[in-house]
């Protein structure tokens, strides 16, 4: 985490260090075809891109086999920036971080969207694998049944199915088939992910990330990264 931190911070604040003074684009012209004035807009441009894909990149981490994929696809979207605004500071000598109050807001916002977009996908699971549950209780009952109609055919009346139901317990099997139905239900509530969602943004508010630090952003971020990778894994 601390590490990850370090990595957020260093880009709010420009990819350059102790940078010459502004001289100019060179005489024979700027190589990328920007006036100074351009290149300024471009380089803060893609420092916020940056900023924005750096928290991204920190929860598709928490993630399985489709994360990893994201995680570095955005990994060398942000290389493909950072050599872009390298070539740029070295043609116009620019050095520009970017402001405390921006860097909270988008380091903040990114951390909400992925946060959103992490529980919609974990209700979409949650929801087929309860109705995949539900259609197997379904399948169970429908064999149940059948099992009972053959056995009042070959007995001539129903009480040798309820002999036989009560002898293998058949009666404590409706009730556990009950029982799993009503957990299934209970699990897929979604208040439940609505009062989380909740949670996770009065813990997160953007407009309180004003009093706060970039580097107390930047904990908090990998606060919400592990309450993903608890969510994931409960």
């Amino acid at each position: 985490p601390t590490q990850n931190i370090r990595a957020i911070l260093a880009l709010t604040r420009g990819g350059k260090k102790d940078a010459p003074a502004p001289k100019g684009p060179s005489r024979s012209g700027p190589k990328s075809g920007l006036s100074r004035d351009q290149a300024v807009q471009e380089i803060d441009k893609l420092q916020k891109s940056i900023l924005v894909l750096q928290t991204e990149k920190e929860f598709a981490k928490s993630t399985y086999e489709s994360g990893r994929a994201k995680y570095c696809t955005i990994e060398e979207e942000i290389v493909g920036m950072q050599e872009k605004i390298s070539k740029l500071q070295d043609e116009f000598e620019i050095s520009q971080p970017i402001e405390d109050e921006e860097a909270r807001t988008l380091m903040a916002g990114a951390a909400l969207n992925s946060v959103n977009q992490t529980i919609a996908k974990l209700q979409e699971k949650q929801q087929k694998a309860a109705s995949d549950a539900q259609a197997e209780c379904q399948r169970i009952r429908a064999a149940r049944e059948k099992v009972k109609t053959l056995n009042g055919q070959f007995v001539g009346t129903g009480q040798g199915y309820q002999t036989y139901a009560s002898e293998r317990g058949d009666h404590s099997t409706d009730d556990n088939l009950a029982n799993f139905e009503d957990q299934v239900e209970r699990n897929t509530d979604p208040k439940e992910s609505e009062q989380l969602q909740e949670k996770i943004k009065e813990h997160f508010d953007i407009n309180s990330t004003s009093s706060l630090s970039v580097t107390e952003v930047a904990e908090k971020i990998d606060e919400l990264v592990n309450k993903v990778i608890d969510l994931e894994s409960s």
